[in-house]
């Protein structure tokens, strides 16, 4: 089977690759606590070091109550790298604010991996030449101040979920992997939709409150959006050192399906179950964006474009039904005391 759809570039069915299952029928089971004759062959040994004290947490975990209401709104897990502190803080300062958001229940957790030591500004994956992101920790005194750093922060705001991987940039899938695995386990009954966002990404918080209350409750569990707007072409090695090329032996077709830009997914409680169970049955693809888009064609749940989800904007105006956006556009247009759009900033 594997060596058949590799024949055709073009084989738009990607559920069946590398493994000939019905991937949704697997999960059901899993969820059934049935037995199911597939191994998986994506599960990694992943284990939580440190954990957020109040996000989903023993200290603050309240049950789903008779009536099927959740004691939160929506819970929002940042992607951050281990060295991103200034990211974090800013976060922090804006959007986190808890007088931002009124009487809209919301949570948030920082997910990062260890610190590790990276020389080389050239890696080979695969075949493939990549070359490592600027932030790499090249000697072992920045190390051990970083590693020092992170445990002091998570010690200080307690909001970080720190999982036992190195934190790199080729590393994200596994980053993806543990937030659903954790989320699936710790958060379940604690909020009908999670917003997973990159570090570089603010929030606007009114714009959210708005969109979130327009979903109509029973459709808040299986809810699955994001922000579109990437190449669907796969990128091949061609001789230089392009980060997202990928090779015939890592993805076999010319286009990727239709996938979510990892800048941010909303996605519902019953879809995070779903998906971190499939996962597990899912080849291992560095790019995390596209390997969740992966997961959902497995799945077969289409994924909704989210027009809030704007990561270009040139006017306040544009900015009025903004939910989320880079940071430094959003620090252009908000007020982040009062959380009110303003005039563009000089």
């Amino acid at each position: 089977m594997d060596q058949a759809l590799r024949l055709d570039g073009h084989h738009p069915d990607f559920r069946n690759y590398p493994q000939d299952i019905d991937l949704l029928e697997v999960v059901k089971s899993i969820r059934r606590g049935m037995p199911v004759h597939q191994h998986p062959i994506n599960d990694p040994e992943l284990f939580v070091i440190q954990t957020p004290k109040w996000t989903c947490s023993k200290y603050r975990r309240k049950s789903i109550n008779v009536s099927g209401k959740f004691p939160l709104d929506v819970i929002v897990l940042i992607k951050s790298c281990a060295a991103c502190f200034k990211n974090r803080a800013h976060a922090r300062s804006t959007y986190m604010q808890p007088h931002l958001w009124g009487s809209f229940r919301v949570q948030f957790a920082f997910v990062v991996g260890l610190p590790c030591l990276q020389t080389m500004d050239r890696l080979n994956l695969e075949g493939v030449d990549v070359t490592i992101q600027d932030r790499r920790i090249t000697d072992e005194v920045r190390l051990k101040r970083t590693v020092t750093m992170i445990y002091k922060e998570s010690e200080t705001f307690e909001d970080l979920l720190i999982g036992s991987f190195h934190d790199t940039y080729y590393n994200l899938t596994l980053k993806r992997i543990l937030t659903f695995r954790w989320a699936f386990v710790f958060c379940q009954g604690q909020a009908p939709l999670f917003l997973f966002i990159d570090d570089d990404i603010s929030i606007i918080p009114e714009n959210l409150v708005k969109f979130v209350r327009k979903i109509p409750h029973r459709e808040k569990l299986f809810f699955n959006g994001g922000c579109f707007g990437s190449n669907p072409v796969v990128p091949r090695p061609d001789g230089g050192f392009n980060q997202w090329a990928v090779s015939e032996d890592e993805f076999p077709w010319k286009e990727y399906p239709p996938y979510s830009l990892g800048a941010g997914n909303l996605v519902g409680a019953e879809m995070v179950v779903d998906a971190a169970i499939a996962m597990a049955f899912t080849r291992f693809l560095r790019m995390d964006d596209v390997f969740t888009g992966i997961v959902w064609k497995k799945l077969n749940y289409p994924t909704l474009g989210i027009p809030g989800f704007r990561l270009q904007i040139s006017s306040a105006r544009e900015m009025s039904d903004t939910i989320i956006t880079f940071t430094d556009l959003a620090d252009k247009y908000m007020d982040w005391k009062s959380g009110k759009i303003g005039s563009t900033k000089k």
